[in-house]
């Protein structure tokens, strides 16, 4: 599955967030999946993706809040690069710049979006994973398809479940 994360910051930036951001990018990756994250770029005002690590660097303002940047919720200079990903799903960290850029990039192109909240629900709602009128189901996906992609949502669950644990 081709993931995308959207995270308002990531590395180099040290935070809690960063660092759980970083452990979903690699147990996606250990499962085999590509993950790609799309961020604002704290060290610069240009657009910057490292091919190796599949990071989307957004220019962005200084909020003055710590290092964080606030991005543009349309940088339409990142469109073309993130569609030539064919994403199967978006996971939004964040509801602020970026997050609202995610919504909108997957509105507009069909993906599903999603956050940790709503990843929660549809596990305690399984049943709301297909055939939810209000949800952005591609309608070239099957129920089978998307049964795939609960399965994927269930075992990142158990995952920061088992990280909380390990504390």
């Amino acid at each position: 599955m081709r993931i995308g994360i959207f995270p308002e910051t990531y590395t180099p930036y040290i935070s809690g967030l960063v660092t759980s951001e970083v452990m979903l990018k690699k147990a996606l990756e250990k499962q085999g999946h590509d993950v790609y994250v799309v961020t604002a770029n704290i060290e610069s005002f240009k657009y910057e993706y490292d091919e190796k690590e599949k990071i989307l660097r957004i220019p962005g303002l200084p909020t003055g809040i710590y290092d964080s940047r606030l991005t543009s919720i349309y940088p339409v200079k990142a469109v073309k690069k993130i569609r030539s990903w064919n994403l199967d799903v978006i996971h939004s960290q964040t509801e602020f710049a970026i997050g609202t850029f995610a919504r909108i990039f997957g509105k507009q192109y069909g993906i599903p979006v999603s956050t940790i909240k709503t990843w929660k629900y549809k596990i305690d709602h399984p049943e709301k994973i297909t055939g939810n009128k209000k949800g952005r189901q591609r309608k070239d996906l099957t129920k089978e398809d998307w049964k795939q992609r609960f399965e994927i949502l269930k075992k990142y669950q158990a995952f920061l479940k088992a990280q909380r644990e390990r504390k």
